[in-house]
């Protein structure tokens, strides 16, 4: 659970996940989850700006509009809530990267390297990001 106030916000809210072949390879994958958008920014696109979804899944009850892009050699898949800001979110994140070996070909031997959770800000003042609620956890 997250609040966000501020002035002309221009930032998200998300998880972040990095993937690769080993656990001390380089990065293969971006997996973000973006559950808050503000002030119209938009993820990493290969289809330019605004982006075009490829793909609008409903994942653990949420609509997600999914944007893949680009950065250097590591491939961005981000998954929009289309219905933002989802405040709230309690669900697991491997639907997410199962829906993506499905659908999208991720390879399934993949390393968890790095689970972020918080938020981005492009621009703005006094951004101030409260989280009441927050767990992770890895099986």
């Amino acid at each position: 659970m997250y609040s966000y106030t501020g002035t002309s916000l221009r930032a998200n809210a998300a998880y972040d996940t990095f993937l690769s072949t080993c656990a001390t390879c380089a990065h293969t994958y971006e997996v973000m989850i973006w559950l808050g958008v503000y002030g119209g920014i938009s993820p990493l696109s290969d289809n330019g700006y605004p982006p075009t979804p490829v793909a609008t899944p409903t994942i653990g009850g949420v609509p997600f509009n999914l944007i893949k892009g680009t950065n250097g050699n590591v491939i961005v898949y981000s998954f929009v809530a289309k219905n933002n800001p989802v405040t709230s979110y309690s669900g697991d994140l491997v639907p997410f990267f199962r829906y993506l070996q499905a659908n999208w070909g991720l390879n399934g031997a993949q390393y968890l390297q790095t689970l972020q959770g918080g938020t981005e800000v492009f621009t703005g003042s006094g951004a101030k990001m409260v989280t009441s609620a927050y767990s992770m956890k890895v099986n």
